[in-house]
Order: structure tokens, then sequence, then C-alpha cells
């Protein structure tokens, strides 16, 4: 929801240090937004329209006031925007002597996603040399959607029925943030930073299904109504502390870092027939709760050998603690677990206009809470998308050298990751069901390389491809 024009510019992070979270098995996108100096009220409004496959628009306003040791800043945007999708899943297995298929085509015409951004903070100067901040934000996005299933189901390529199933689902997630900071300056290259965050979200997602069966060609009959209900309440506390100083030439960062993460997930479907009173499907029934605690303390040190190499090392340890069950089935996921996430980067200036560049880091990805908790989205009754609480962590080392002359740079990169996260169809042979959800693979292994080539056709465009 933020607009580019908050942006002051935008950092990849290939190999992160260890300061940053060893989450991910990817690099990091350090977004540096705008700080004015300014006294007094400045501020921006913005109105934007288009059009793609669908309407977009948006409105919205920030400032920033400035008086002495207090500043006063904040902002709004509203954001609207309708994209159709089309999704399309074809299965086909064998029971005994019979070939069975199943071809089903969502179309999504109706999919508008309405979203807001609103955030109020204050810094004030205690002292010359500490500065004390509080931030909250809030964020809304409704999403709805009004989706046509159409499924037929063939038999040793003859078709023998067809299922017509409109549905409607709505995604509303609500996001209260507040945070507070602290940073305090003791001496030159000696500095203490405090964060503590607070994070609300509240996810409400309902959906109903109405399916209609035709055989042999004939017209569609209604047949049952299914009903989903879903609420997701998740509460994140984060709290961390960074201090960086110096010996002798020897830039040092140390901190610790703890995470406290818990959700309820309560789903229940119901199916109404026709004449017929209400039942509740008990498999697609249940109600999560999910705890999880993450410690994490680290150190680098970053220094000179000669005139030429500088190198920055680090380690950081985190420790996990996971529980994840229902009342009926208590501890599916229950981990306890610690892990060291090394990292060094060396960097050698060959001459004044050439440098190689050589970097290394392990890194987690653990189950995001959308892929552990129970959902489910049917396409049609028999295909259905879900998750997967019994997912594990996932760990990568990833290396990367690279060779820089002026502005061009070309380089290699590996890495290998044991357990990837991937997305996997389950088909059920013996029933006709299929279930697309993530699974843990063994490992992966990418190889890769590339060559940044700068030009500029004109003085005023900048080109690298």
């Amino acid at each position: 929801g933020m607009q580019a024009d908050n942006i002051d510019k935008i950092e990849l992070i290939h190999t992160p240090p260890s300061s940053f979270d060893a989450e991910g098995n990817a690099g990091i996108i350090n977004i540096v937004l705008k700080n004015t100096g300014d006294e007094g009220l400045n501020g921006n409004y913005f109105a934007n329209a288009g059009y793609g496959f669908g309407g977009k628009h948006g409105v919205g306003l920030n400032f920033n006031y400035r008086n002495q040791k207090l500043n006063w800043y904040g902002g709004y945007d509203y954001n609207y925007n309708r994209t159709p999708q089309v999704f399309t899943n074809y299965r086909g297995i064998y029971q005994a002597n019979d070939f069975l298929e199943t071809d089903t085509k969502s179309t999504r015409n109706h999919t508008p996603t309405k979203t807001q951004n609103a955030k109020l903070g204050m810094d004030y100067q205690l002292s010359k040399n500490t500065v004390v901040g509080l931030l909250a934000n809030f964020n809304e996005r409704n999403w709805y959607m009004e989706a046509l299933n159409e499924t037929t189901q063939s038999k040793n390529r003859q078709i023998e029925s067809a299922i017509r199933m409109p549905n409607t689902e709505i995604n509303l997630m609500r996001t209260f943030t507040g945070n507070f900071n602290l940073v305090h300056i003791f001496a030159k290259d000696n500095t203490l930073t405090l964060d503590a965050d607070f994070v609300r979200v509240n996810i409400h997602n309902p959906s109903e299904y109405f399916i209609n069966e035709s055989k042999g060609g004939g017209a569609f009959i209604p047949k049952y109504t299914l009903n989903l209900k879903k609420e997701t309440p998740i509460d994140v506390f984060v709290a961390k502390a960074d201090y960086v100083f110096k010996i002798k030439n020897i830039n040092i960062e140390t901190g610790a870092k703890y995470t406290k993460l818990t959700f309820d997930n309560d789903i229940r479907v119901d199916s109404i027939s026709q004449g017929q009173p209400l039942s509740v499907l008990q498999e697609y029934t249940s109600l999560a709760h999910l705890d999880e605690n993450i410690k994490a303390g680290y150190v680098s040190a970053a220094f000179k050998i000669g005139n030429k190499t500088d190198i920055k090392a680090g380690i950081r340890y985190e420790h996990t603690i996971t529980n994840l069950g229902t009342v009926q089935q208590p501890n599916i996921v229950d981990r306890n677990y610690g892990s060291w996430f090394p990292s060094l980067f060396i960097t050698h200036k060959i001459t004044d206009n050439q440098s190689l560049n050589l970097s290394y880091s392990r890194r987690i990805f653990r189950p995001q809470m959308s892929q552990l908790a129970p959902f489910l989205v049917f396409t049609d009754p028999t295909t259905l998308l879900g998750g997967n609480p019994a997912l594990q962590p996932s760990f990568t080392n990833a290396y990367k050298l690279d060779y820089s002359i002026g502005s061009l740079r070309m380089g290699i990169a590996y890495s290998t990751e044991k357990y990837p996260i991937r997305w996997v169809p389950l088909v059920d042979a013996v029933r006709n069901r299929q279930v697309n959800t993530t699974q843990n693979l063994e490992s992966e292994t990418v190889i890769g390389g590339y060559i940044y080539v700068p030009f500029s056709p004109v003085n005023w465009w900048n080109v690298t491809s």
C-alpha cells in the first residue's frame, strides 16, 4: 500500500548479514523512506486512475510537522483494483480398468480489492544523543470474489456428468501495528537501538458454494450448498536491541531479538441439501491454535586486511519453539530446536576500477502462517486448496562470487536447500479427490550466472540489461 513518493531508495541485499533475521532463502529488499529535516508543516497528496483488465484508482495524502525537538508524521491512502482471474485444473486417474477425468475451469470476473492504509507517528528528541519514537499503523485489505466454476467428469473419455458451481468469497484482513523505538548515541561509533512492536491481525474469510449437477447432458439440478466460515485472529509481539561499537579498527554489531506469535484458526464447513437438515462436514471443520516463540542473538565484526581487502563476518543463533494443534488432535506440530547461521563477506579491490566479492550465508525459511493454518478453497466438490500444519522449516546454504570492472558486473551464485517448501497436488485415486497444498521436498540445488551491463542511450536515460 505504500506510494512511490514516500521512498528515497531501494537496496537489494543478496546475502544479508547476521544483524538481519535468518528468515528466508533469498535476499532482502531494504526500503529507505524519505526523511525531511525541514521545520514546519509539509506534505503531499495524490490521486491516480487506470484501467487494465479492470478499473483501478486511488487517493491519499502524507504529512510531516517538525518543531524543534518534536516531529509528527502520518498519512492515509485508499486504493481500488479489479483484476479478473481464471483458474484451470485437470486430473486423470485410473480406478481398476477405468480412466476417470476431472476438468475444471474457474472464471472469476468480479474480484475487486479495496485497500486502506493509515499511519501516525511521532519522534521526540529527549537529549542531544537520545531520540524516542512512537508509530501506529492500520491496514485493511478487503477482497471479494464472484466466480463460476465449471467441471466435467468423464469415464473412459465419455462425459458422464457436469457440475456448475457459482461461489462467492470474502477475504477481509485488518491489521493494527504499534511500535516504540529508542536510539541513544553514547559516543562516536557507539549506538544503542531498541525496538518493540505489537501486531494484531483479524482475518474474516467466509465463502459459499452452490453445487448444481447435470447428468448425460440434461438440465442442471441444484444438489446442495456448502457454507464455509473462517476466522483467524493473529497476535505478534517483537522486541529487539542492537548495539554498535568500535574497538580500534574493528566495527562490531551485536544484538538480541524475541518474537512471540499466536493465532487461532476457526474453520467450519456446513452442507445444506434441499429438504435435508444442515450437516457439519467434520473432516473439514477444526479449531487450530498456534504458539511460536523465537529467541535470537548475533554478533558480527567488520575489518580490513591491508588497504584492499574488507571482511565482514558474523554468527547468529536462533532458538524456535512451535506448537500447533486442535482439541481433537493436539501437538500436530511440536518443535523445539536451535540453529546457527554464519555469514561471511569478503571484498577485494584488485585495482581502482576492479573488485572481487565473495559471500556465504546460512538461512532458514519457516512455513508461513497462511501455509500452516488449515484453510479450504474449493474449485469443485472434489478439488480444493488447503493448508498443511505438518510443514517443516527449510535450510539454505547460499554462496555468491562476483567480479566488477567499472559499472560492469558478472558473477555466479550457488545454493543448496534442505526440505524446500513447494506447492504439490495430492491426489486420492480411491475417492478421486485432489488437495493442492504445500509440501516439503527432499532437497533443491540452484546454480545461476548473471551479468549486468549498464548503458545510457541518451543522457537522461540509464538502462541495465
